[in-house]
């Protein structure tokens, strides 16, 4: 049972929600006479495309759908608030884990971090791989005992099915494609 329930809260920790964090450059300043721009330290190494309207939806649902799923277990947001950004098998396996969780009785403190890595497709369906920050969650049972496994990797790489449903995009499928991201 112990087995069951770190893999449902690990389960629950990979598979909920949303800010974008960066990978840092490792840029060198060169000392100079004149005012030079300021760079950021979120900087990414390599130019990215910009993406076009469809493709920053579907990363904004992506981002929406882990925000939600945190909002469900750390704040009690209603379990129907997932609907605004999944549907299909993704939502009813996120809902029922959900159910679980909170009926056994575990708590959830924290927030995850997204960084969208990338968006392929020119109209829906996109895929979209996102790297998610779980180091901030925590997750304890009714005794206050950590469920979360001691070593267990904090940034894993999610890619997402988002589908229009109806006229709405909305995350479909979620698989970890690897950790670290």
């Amino acid at each position: 049972m112990m087995f069951k329930r770190c893999a449902i809260a690990t389960t629950a920790v990979c598979a909920t929600v949303v800010t974008l964090s960066a990978c840092v450059g490792d840029a060198t300043p060169t000392p100079t006479p004149t005012l030079s721009t300021p760079t950021t330290p979120f900087a990414s190494p390599t130019p990215t495309p910009t993406p076009d309207a469809g493709q920053a939806e579907a990363a904004a649902v992506v981002e929406r759908y882990i925000q939600i799923v945190d909002q469900i277990a750390v704040e009690g947001a209603p379990l129907d608030s997932l609907y605004e950004a999944a549907s299909g098998d993704v939502a009813r396996q996120q809902l029922r884990v959900m159910q679980e969780l909170l009926g056994d009785g575990y708590v959830m403190n924290g927030r995850r971090y997204v960084e969208v890595r990338d968006v392929q497709g020119e109209a829906a369906p996109y895929i979209v791989q996102a790297c998610v920050d779980n180091s901030e969650i925590t997750i304890t049972d009714a005794e206050g005992r950590s469920m979360i496994p001691e070593g267990q990797a904090t940034l894993t790489l999610w890619q997402y099915s988002v589908r229009d449903v109806s006229g709405r995009l909305l995350v479909m499928e979620e698989e970890a494609v690897s950790s670290p991201c």
